[in-house]
C-alpha cells in the first residue's frame, strides 16, 4: 500500500511539472476505506417540571349562633303538615357530665369544643297528608369546625339497632342517614329515619317517625334542605362568642 501511494505522488510532481508554471495543483488523496460521516447527536428535549400546586388555605370560619335560633321554626316548615311545637328543651354541656360521668364528660367536651345543643319536637297536626308524625331536631354547635368530626368518631354513626342508608349528596354538607323498622301488633312497620348534617361547625340531627306507608323519605330530605338553606344565610366570623 505504502509503494502505491509514492508512485501516485511522483506523478503528481510530474504533471506539474509538465504544466510549465504556478498551475493548479493537483491533490490526489487516497482512502483504503469509504469514511462514513458521523449521525448528527438526537436532540433531547428538556425534562418538562411540573408547577407547583398552590395549597388552598382552609376555610375555618364558624357560625356564631345559638342552636336554638338555626332550628326551623314551626312556619319555617312545609305547610302541609300543619306541625305544631310540643316540646324544647335545652341540651347543656353539663347534661354531658352527669350522663357520661365527669372523667369520660369532660374529656369528650375538651376534645370536641362542644359549646351547647337545643331540642325541639314537633307533631303533624293532620292525618290526611304524607307527613311522619313526629319531627324531632337538635341543634349542636361547637366552637371549631372539629367538632362535629370528633362527634362523630365517639358517638359513631348510627345507633344500636338502626341500620346505615347511602347518604344523600347535600351541599357543603356530611350527612349520615339511618333507619329503624319495628313490626307492630297491626301488623305495619313503624319507621324512624335519622338525618345528620354536619356544616362548619354545627350539627343538626333531623329524626321523623310513623308508619311505613303514611310517608316517604324525600319529605325528610326536602325539610333537610330548607335547614340547610338557612344555616348557609348565616354569616361566618373567625370565633364562637355564644355562651349559653
Amino acid at each position: 500500500m505504502k509503494k502505491v501511494l509514492v508512485s501516485l505522488a511522483l506523478f503528481a510532481l510530474l504533471l506539474t511539472a509538465c504544466s510549465g508554471g504556478a498551475g493548479e495543483v493537483v491533490v490526489v488523496t487516497t482512502m483504503s476505506e469509504p469514511v462514513t460521516p458521523a449521525s448528527e447527536p438526537t436532540a433531547i428535549p428538556p425534562t418538562a417540571i411540573p408547577a407547583a400546586t398552590p395549597t388552598e388555605t382552609p376555610d375555618l370560619r364558624v357560625i356564631d349562633a345559638s342552636p336554638r335560633s338555626v332550628i326551623l321554626t314551626r312556619q319555617e316548615l312545609p305547610p302541609e303538615g300543619r306541625f305544631y311545637l310540643i316540646d324544647e328543651s335545652p341540651t347543656r354541656n353539663s347534661e354531658m357530665i352527669s350522663g357520661w360521668g365527669t372523667n369520660e364528660g369532660a374529656l369528650y367536651l375538651d376534645q370536641s369544643g362542644r359549646v351547647d345543643g337545643w331540642e325541639v319536637t314537633y307533631a303533624r297536626g293532620t292525618a290526611t297528608t304524607r307527613v311522619p308524625e313526629f319531627l324531632w331536631f337538635n341543634a349542636v354547635v361547637y366552637k371549631t369546625t372539629d367538632g362535629p368530626i370528633v362527634t362523630e368518631r365517639v358517638l359513631g354513626r348510627c345507633s344500636e339497632d338502626w341500620i346505615e342508608l347511602e347518604s344523600p349528596s347535600l351541599d357543603e354538607t356530611t350527612t349520615v342517614l339511618c333507619v329503624w323498622r319495628e313490626m307492630q301488633p297491626n301488623g305495619k312497620n313503624l319507621v324512624s329515619y335519622m338525618l345528620d348534617l354536619s356544616h362548619r361547625n354545627f350539627k343538626i340531627q333531623m329524626w321523623v317517625r310513623g308508619y311505613e306507608d303514611s310517608f316517604d323519605l324525600e319529605w325528610l330530605l326536602t325539610v333537610a334542605q330548607i335547614q340547610l338553606d338557612k344555616l348557609f344565610l348565616l354569616p361566618l366570623t373567625d370565633g364562637v362568642t355564644y355562651t349559653p
